[in-house]
This record gives C-alpha cells, sequence and structure tokens, in this order.
C-alpha cells in the first residue's frame, strides 16, 4: 500500500497546490495531512477549502484546534523566544481572518487518522499518539518510541510537527516525523511530502520540490500578516 503523508501545511496555498500535483502524477493509495493546516501562511481559509473539497483525511494540529474553538494562544513550545513570538502573532492574524465555517471544519479535525486497507496500518497524527504538543523527536530514547507505538496500535506512525525529517524502525515498528509541508524550517525553502511504501516491508521516501514561493510571500505582504515570516520562508526558517 502507497500512502503520501503531508506534514504541517501553515496556510501556504501554493506549497499545498504543488504537492498536490505531485501526489497526482506520482499516485497512492491513500493521502493524509498530519495538522496544522494553518498558521504562519496568508491562506488560511484556501487551504481548508482545498483539502474539505478533496475529503483528505487527517489530524488535528496545535493551531486548527486553538483556531476552530478560538483559543487564547497557538499552544507552541518554541524554545526561541521569538519564534514563540511569530506563533502568536501568526495565531491572531489568522484567528481574526479566517471565516467561522472553516474554523468548525477545524475544530472537527480528529486527533489522529489511519488506513484500512494492505498489509500495515499506517497511522498519522500532529505531534504523536499520546499528546498533540509532545512532539516525538528523533533523540528521544528508544523506550519512548516503543511507548508511543503501543498507543498508536499501528506498524507505521507518521507525524509533522517537529522541523526536520526522520525514520527510524524500532522493534518492526516505523516512525517517521514528516516536517512542514507549508513552513519548512531546515535549511531548504523547497516544500515535499512523505512516500510510505507499507508491504511486506516498509520504505519511506521523503520528496523536495520547488514552488511558487513569491506568491506566498506576496500574499503575505498583500494581506499584512506578520512581518518576518516572508523572509523565513525563503530561507527555510
Amino acid at each position: 500500500m502507497k500512502t503520501i503523508v503531508f506534514g504541517a501545511i501553515c496556510g501556504n496555498l501554493p506549497a499545498l497546490e504543488a504537492s498536490w500535483a505531485e501526489a497526482e502524477k506520482e499516485g497512492y493509495d491513500w493521502i493524509a495531512h498530519t495538522g496544522d493546516v494553518v498558521g504562519f501562511g496568508p491562506y488560511p481559509d484556501e487551504c481548508v477549502a482545498f483539502l474539505r473539497d478533496r475529503n483528505v483525511q487527517g489530524a488535528r494540529g496545535g493551531f486548527d484546534e486553538g483556531i476552530g474553538w478560538d483559543g487564547d494562544d497557538s499552544g507552541g513550545r518554541e524554545s526561541d523566544p521569538a519564534e514563540q513570538a511569530l506563533a502568536e502573532a501568526s495565531f491572531d492574524w489568522t484567528r481574526r481572518r479566517m471565516d467561522l465555517l472553516d474554523k468548525r471544519w477545524l475544530a472537527d479535525l480528529p486527533f489522529g487518522a489511519s488506513s484500512h486497507g494492505g498489509q500495515r496500518r499506517v497511522a498519522v497524527y500532529h505531534a504523536g499518539p499520546i499528546d498533540m504538543h509532545d512532539c516525538l523527536t528523533q533523540e528521544m530514547p528508544e523506550a519512548r518510541f516503543i511507548e508511543y507505538g503501543e498507543a498508536a496500535r499501528a506498524d507505521v506512525i507518521a507525524i509533522g510537527c517537529s522541523p526536520r525529517s526522520f525514520h527510524r524502525s524500532i522493534d518492526g515498528r516505523h516512525f517517521l516525523n514528516v516536517a512542514s509541508l507549508g513552513r519548512p524550517r531546515d535549511g531548504n525553502p523547497q516544500t515535499g511530502y512523505a512516500v510510505i511504501q507499507a508491504d511486506a516491508e516498509v520504505k519511506v521516501v521523503f520528496r523536495r520540490f520547488g514552488y511558487d514561493i513569491d506568491r506566498t510571500v506576496r500574499a503575505l505582504e498583500g494581506r499584512e500578516a506578520p512581518p518576518g515570516l516572508g523572509e523565513r520562508l525563503r530561507k527555510g526558517a
């Protein structure tokens, strides 16, 4: 079974459109997203409409939950004060801008989603199967991965909340972080997604490709989004 997983879309419609076009050319049995459909990007309502119109399954991220339920903050836990301040400014901008029905769509996203075909079960979450904000990272001890695997009861567990992608195999289970589709933060501004081939064996490929960053940056400026986001997008930061 071939699965394509989109990481955090972050309100970046041009990146989402480019990724969808690549996915359609590549082909898949199941496609899903890991949450944070909105936040940081200038097209929150448009990204919701894109996924809703195509009935793309996925998980609820921290931004999605906070904005969907008109929360007070992004729920972010950034160690960098400047990055945390940017997250809060973006959260406030997105919350004030979004249509009420689109907010409700975000609020109704499930905690996780999973495939129901093929030899192996693939599950997607925002941060992990236990907590929406406690993100599974590559540096965590194997015991934590085993705990998360037991909680998910899946052969492949995909998340998308941390900046850098990774793939680890522990006790027969596969764990991967897809990273962000709409706001990459690994020094590479290209968008992309993960391709999971889960049959007798599991193979994971992280794909990256260009998209119209200029269109996103122009929209950030034209819609008076918080300053600094366009520069970070261009740098992959």
